[in-house]
């Protein structure tokens, strides 16, 4: 177990120290990228995924708990699933699921199959075939989500692209046929597309249910070719680190003020990509450092020509700083492996103060033009602060905000006054020249999400169904209703009976790409006994019959055990009512 996602000493020399895991590395990272991946084991039953390295879940919780449940639901031998450190009750390091999510960008599980640990061939044979509708469950599944290609712009040849969904993980396309697939609930989501050389785009995207969403995203050369790491290849791990996210891809990309704490003599190796980058006039790489409060930090960098070397040092620095190819003897270089050499503090507690080089990006050398937003979202007529993130000491700055309007500040504020999606393009000068920055599409003005429901009728008898109407606005796609009995339920429009008389308050969360919101309404649904009016007529009826008084003592003993019987067989029927019509509980 050496898989190269936050590596962290164990057992093994170091991340994709055996030639197995190497080849294995390699078959993800090939032109034809994966969409789902599972690692098979044995001595116990259920479906787990990422992330294992940690305690909190994976950017893409959404979708793995779904193919979690839908898996148990093929397989009548399994039924749970969760995320792999909560439900081993321990993180474990170093797994192959990890890195299929957390370097290559596709959706990562484990899988055990049978309780028995080491068993022979007939059994695991068994085990196997007892799979087989829940792995004709995934594949069928996997086919749906976002599919597409990114081409240039102008020529329409494939572009080797890193694409990025809201807040999941980067995943990448076919750089020889341009195409990519990656799954996703149905929702709709902000994209983030960079490629080397190109224009970034930003476009918001709606996946279906059952069917894949199909674009073509067309990318713009930039006015000055860049190349910065695009893939994370492998990184180590320092448990004691907690300026550490714990997540590696604001490594990847341009120096945007979001960096990576390496920790103590930790390293990252990244690929720049198939061209790499020469040597040429000048300086011809940098390092980049994050702008934090603990000064200027040591590294080492090294470079190859192959992800896992032999290592050729191309110089060492202080905070940021650039490199000449010739010096190390390099003609062209491809991959890179920074190493933090802080040394190493002499107990736990001080480490806790010393965080290692805090990498932001690593790639081509100033002058670099970028900026970042708060958020890129924002309501009609509010307000933007904009904050240069530019590289190469610019002494002019130009702002073009989309609307018509610009600005010449160095870190400007702007209202937006009308709906839709703004492209912003920051140009540069100073003594290092001029550069620019597009980001097509980045600001996205757009209505707020707010959640609002009603429900008819409010009061009801016990087993009486409840329709439950939506009338939120704004951009929505996840729906969580919760109904104040512990059960639950994510469709838009749900029906819901209750099993028990009394007051419940609802509440539903709605979530969107823009924001979310919550609507709580406090003893919304009265909820009456289904036989109070029924025993009142029985008791009235009583009283009047004076004569069968006697008929009625003398079948006491008969009414009492019916009466015991039908009340058992109405809770069980409403319960089960409640739990069919909803889908609602927990599973996980």
């Amino acid at each position: 177990r050496n898989f190269g996602y936050f590596w962290l000493l164990l057992f093994t020399e170091g991340p994709h120290s055996e030639p197995e895991t190497q080849a294995l590395a390699a078959v993800w990272r090939r032109g034809q990228p994966f969409a789902f991946g599972a690692s098979a084991h044995s001595g116990a039953v259920y479906f787990i995924y990422p992330w294992a390295y940690h305690y909190e879940n994976a950017p893409e919780e959404r979708e793995l708990d779904y193919l979690g449940s839908r898996y148990c639901a093929a397989d009548s031998a399994m039924n749970l699933w969760g995320q792999a450190s909560q439900l081993l009750g321990g993180a474990a390091y170093n797994t192959a699921m990890d890195e299929m999510l957390g370097l290559d960008g596709f959706l990562g599980t484990g899988i055990e199959l049978t309780i028995c640990k080491d068993c022979p061939w007939p059994i695991a044979y068994l085990a196997l075939q007892a799979q087989r509708p829940a792995v004709l469950s995934m594949i069928e599944e996997m086919s749906f989500g976002l599919h597409g290609e990114v081409v240039d712009v102008e020529s329409l040849a494939p572009v080797a692209a890193v694409l990025q969904s809201g807040t999941r993980l980067p995943f990448y396309n076919d750089p020889d046929v341009g195409d990519f697939h990656n799954y996703l609930r149905p929702a709709d989501y902000p994209l983030k597309v960079t490629a080397n050389g190109y224009e970034e785009d930003y476009r918001l995207v709606s996946v279906a249910e059952g069917l894949p969403t199909e674009l073509t995203i067309s990318l713009t050369p930039a006015a000055r070719a860049t190349t910065f790491a695009e893939r994370l290849i492998d990184c180590t791990m320092d448990k004691v680190n907690p300026p550490n996210p714990l997540i590696g891809y604001p490594m990847l990309g341009r120096p945007d003020g979001i960096f990576y704490s390496l920790g103590d003599l930790e390293t990252a190796v990244f690929d720049l990509g198939v061209a790499g980058i020469a040597d040429g006039p000048g300086t011809d790489i940098a390092v980049y450092e994050g702008l934090d409060t603990q000064g200027d930090e040591p590294f080492a960098l090294y470079g190859s020509s192959e992800p896992y070397g032999p290592w050729t040092l191309i110089g060492e620095g202080l905070g940021t700083a650039e490199f000449d190819l010739a010096d190390a003897g390099l003609a062209v270089v491809r991959y890179v492996q920074v190493r933090d050499t802080t040394q190493p503090a002499t107990s736990k507690r001080s480490r806790l103060t010393v965080a290692g080089f805090d990498l932001d990006a690593v790639g081509s050398p100033p002058p670099l033009a970028n900026f970042t937003v708060a958020s890129q979202f924002v309501l009609p007529g509010g307000e933007v602060q904009f904050t240069d993130a530019s590289r190469g000491e610019p002494t002019s700055r130009q702002w073009d905000f989309g609307d018509g309007k610009t600005s010449t500040a160095l870190n400007p504020a702007h209202t937006y006054a009308g709906e839709g999606f703004y492209t912003v393009r920051l140009t540069i000068d100073g003594p290092r020249g001029p550069d620019s920055m597009v980001k097509n599409n980045f600001i996205a003005v757009v209505q707020p999400t707010i959640a609002d429901f009603e429900a008819a009728p409010l009061n009801v008898s016990v087993g009486e169904p409840v329709q439950f109407t939506d009338r939120s606005t704004g951009y929505v796609n996840i729906y969580h209703w919760r109904f104040g009995d512990d059960y639950w339920s994510e469709e838009q429009m749900p029906t819901h009976t209750y099993s028990i008389p009394g007051d419940y308050t609802v509440v539903l969360e709605v979530l969107g790409p823009f924001g979310t919101d919550e609507m709580v309404k406090t003893d919304y649904i009265h909820v009456a006994g289904a036989d109070d009016d029924d025993d009142d007529d029985d008791n009235d009826d009583n009283d009047d019959n004076d004569d069968n008084d006697d008929n009625n003592d003398d079948n006491d003993d008969n009414d009492d055990t019916t009466d015991d019987d039908d009340d058992d067989d109405n809770d069980n029927d409403d319960h089960d009512n409640g739990e069919n019509d909803d889908g609602g509980g927990c599973g996980c």
